[in-house]
């Protein structure tokens, strides 16, 4: 009876190892999935307009996006992404002006929407999945509330700087960790280094936490 208890352990050892490593699921291939969640952004940005040094600032928004499995383990998808204003202070800033270059503490709030597609990779097995990729997309980001305060005092210099806009080519590789609760729904926390290319320029780390539900329609 010993044996048979020890054959047993060994076997559920090696079943539930197979389950975390062993070969993707086939019925991934063809899956459609539609995924959304809240994401956390920890990004640096230089000044919109003038010099200065670029600042780091943490802010929050929601992606949601849809999957297609080519095979068990190749993916291509698509997302949108939406995030809530964040108030970056640059300290010092020179800001031109007529009479010159103007110093103090530029002042700038930005939200930021946009959209991507990529391919994705999955290297682990059928129930814990490590996806890795890249996205190519776009985003477009509104900087409001622009005022260049003098310091001390923190007083308007009044210079009017407005508000602007501007849209971007964004580059993001990501690498994160999936787990398929059942066939069809999933949760994932997938990380991405996120490159904006023009001005004002910013490298940010995104990490989205989604839930996924998928489909087989093909």
């Amino acid at each position: 009876m010993r044996g048979f208890r020890m054959g047993g352990s060994v076997l559920a050892v090696v079943a539930v190892a197979f389950a975390m490593t062993g070969e993707a699921s086939a019925t991934d291939e063809g899956a459609v999935t539609f995924e959304g969640g809240p994401s956390v952004r920890l990004g640096s940005m230089s000044p919109s307009v003038g010099s200065g040094d670029a600042v780091k600032r943490v802010s929050f928004g929601a992606r949601v996006g849809m999957r297609y499995g080519f095979t068990s383990r190749l993916e291509v998808q698509a997302s949108g992404f939406w995030e809530w204003r964040a108030t970056f202070v640059h300290e010092p800033a020179t800001v031109p002006s007529a009479g010159g270059g103007l110093s103090g503490a530029l002042t700038e709030d930005v939200s930021r929407f946009g959209a991507s597609a990529g391919v994705r990779y999955a290297l682990l097995g059928m129930v814990w999945r490590m996806p890795v990729g890249v996205d190519v997309g776009w985003t477009h980001t509104s900087l409001t509330e622009r005022d260049l305060l003098g310091t001390p005092g923190r007083a308007s210099l009044g210079l009017n700087l407005g508000d602007g806009t501007s849209d971007q080519l964004s580059l993001a590789p990501f690498i994160g960790l999936e787990w398929l609760a059942t066939d069809r729904l999933s949760f994932s926390i997938v990380p991405r280094v996120e490159l904006l290319v023009g001005s004002p320029s910013a490298v940010s780390v995104i990490v989205p936490f989604t839930m996924g539900w998928s489909f087989y329609w093909f």
